[in-house]
C-alpha cells in the first residue's frame, strides 16, 4: 500500500493529520491514540506503511481497518492501565469504528432513587 492512498482515506473520513520531517523523512502524525503519546506516526518504508507508536512499537498497516484495530488496541490499553479512569473512544474515530463493526455501542439504563 502507498501511504498517500491511506492518508487520503483518513482525510476523507475527517481525521486531522499533521505532517513533519524526522531524520529527513516525511512522517504523518495520526491523532486519537490515547496513551500512545496521543498519536501514531505513519511512515512509508519500501512497500510497507509502518505505524510507529509509544514504547518503540511498530505495526505494519495494510489498510484503514488495520489502523482502526490499532486505535482500538491503544484505547483498550489506556482503559486497562488506568483503573477507575473512564476514557471514551476518540470522537474523530468513533463513527469509523462503529461503522466497521470494530466497536459496538451499548446503552444501559440505570435506576437511581432520591
Amino acid at each position: 500500500m502507498k501511504i498517500e492512498d491511506l492518508i487520503e482515506e483518513i482525510l476523507d473520513n475527517n481525521i486531522t493529520i499533521t505532517i513533519s520531517k524526522f531524520e529527513g523523512e516525511k512522517r504523518y502524525c495520526i491523532p486519537g491514540f490515547y496513551k500512545s503519546a496521543g498519536c501514531v506516526y505513519l511512515v512509508q518504508e519500501g512497500e510497507e506503511v509502518i505505524a510507529y507508536q509509544r514504547y518503540g512499537e511498530k505495526t505494519e498497516i495494510g489498510d484503514l481497518d488495520d489502523l482502526l484495530y490499532l486505535n482500538k488496541y491503544w484505547w483498550n490499553i489506556t482503559k486497562e492501565r488506568n483503573a477507575g479512569y473512564t476514557i471514551g473512544i476518540d470522537e474523530e474515530w468513533k463513527k469509523l469504528l462503529l461503522g466497521r463493526g470494530i466497536i459496538k455501542a451499548e446503552t444501559k439504563t440505570i435506576t437511581t432513587y432520591s
